[in-house]
């Protein structure tokens, strides 16, 4: 029988931040258990923009997270506006239309900066600017997302290695292959381990607390056309194939209630070409956000009558070609509701501008 001080199930974020915590906090033994393979593992951790949203007053808080980052960007923190208490939890109400849990939603946003400066300290998760992410330079300044100024250094990828390093450097056992098939009870009904499947068969880890890092179900087809429906139960995934639910219904298993919006999801375009999975190497850029065929009826109108109106035009604005395209194929070039032309393009991009050209040339 093996017996641990706390048993993690799962290695993303969430999980390895937890296993990091309990061996910090004195943990003697503490054992992450990843049921995919080593090639494959930190869960969708891996494909995130390791973008990091936290409430601060004056945007010079953020500085020991970027050391430095003024004599990379100039005027930096003219950029940043305070993203407060107020302003996060206002954010999560109006998105949620108010169903955020109450008290877990002001625990999230009261401990948020604290948390990210736990991560950099104790987790040596490295912190960089998310400037291809969030920064859109206005003249010689860039102007930040409000709250979403600081991310982890190479973002998702840079995220899960730091956490692996970190856990392997505090003596935290990381079994890999280890699927959780089942949270065993105690006389008196507490979670006291997990049943674990792996090459090996089937055997019973035994702990002082467990921890589930895990439960995401969106790579189980079934769970989303039962929960979500038959469209997104037919939906490409972008991120692991493991993540089938296993921690949620381990839970309800023995008793626990579900609770949360279990009807929707986060979801962002991907290409048509790829396979069930977006390709792991890509991680969040395998979204696909140009396409093949495009009409722009209401913008081209709306655009020449703002540019008209503010005095940027104050003549016939000249013709603004739109060209959306995909690498390969063929493409069409519109302007208002004529067809222009056909042309094939080397490179995947957009352009809007006067006349037409071809791309990549």
């Amino acid at each position: 029988m093996t017996e641990y001080d706390v048993i993690v199930v799962g290695a993303g974020n969430a999980a390895l931040a937890a296993a990091v915590s309990a061996r910090e906090n004195g943990a003697e033994c503490v054992v992450v258990l990843e049921k995919a393979p080593r090639e494959m593992r930190g869960g969708n951790t891996h494909w995130s923009g390791g973008v990091l949203r936290f409430a601060f007053d004056d945007p010079r808080e953020i500085g020991p997270l970027l050391p430095g980052v003024e004599d990379e960007i100039e005027d930096f923190y003219d950029g940043i506006q305070p993203y407060t208490f107020d302003d996060f939890h206002g954010d999560l109400m109006r998105v949620t239309s108010g169903q955020t849990d109450p008290v877990l939603s002001r625990i999230l946003v009261q401990n948020s900066k604290d948390t990210v400066f736990w991560m950099n300290r104790v987790g040596n998760i490295r912190m960089e600017p998310a400037t291809s992410l969030t920064g859109v330079r206005k003249g010689n300044k860039i102007i930040w997302a409000r709250g979403l100024v600081v991310r982890a250094a190479h973002e998702g990828v840079g995220l899960s290695r730091s956490w692996f390093a970190t856990a392997e450097k505090m003596g935290i056992e990381i079994r890999y292959g280890a699927a959780v098939t089942a949270i065993l009870q105690d006389g008196r009904g507490h979670a006291s381990g997990v049943r674990v499947r792996d090459d090996d068969g089937v055997a019973d880890f035994h702990g002082r607390a467990v921890i589930l890092g895990c439960g995401g179900f969106e790579a189980n087809v079934q769970m989303r056309t039962q929960h979500i429906g038959p469209l997104v139960g037919g939906a490409k995934v972008r991120g692991t194939p493991h993540n089938q639910g296993d921690g949620l219904r381990m839970a309800m298993a023995i008793g626990a209630m579900p609770w949360g919006q279990w009807s929707g999801c986060h979801a962002t375009p991907i290409s048509a070409d790829w396979g069930n999975f977006a390709p792991r190497e890509l991680t969040d850029r395998s979204n696909r956000l140009s396409y093949l065929y495009g009409v722009a009826y209401a913008s081209l109108w709306a655009l020449r009558k703002g540019l008209r109106e503010s005095g940027v035009i104050r003549r016939r604005l000249p013709t603004l070609v739109f060209l959306l395209y995909q690498k390969g194929r063929d493409s069409r070039i519109f302007s208002g509701s004529r067809r222009l032309r056909s042309s094939r393009f080397r490179t995947t991009t957009s352009y809007c501008g006067r006349g037409s050209r071809e791309a990549g040339s």
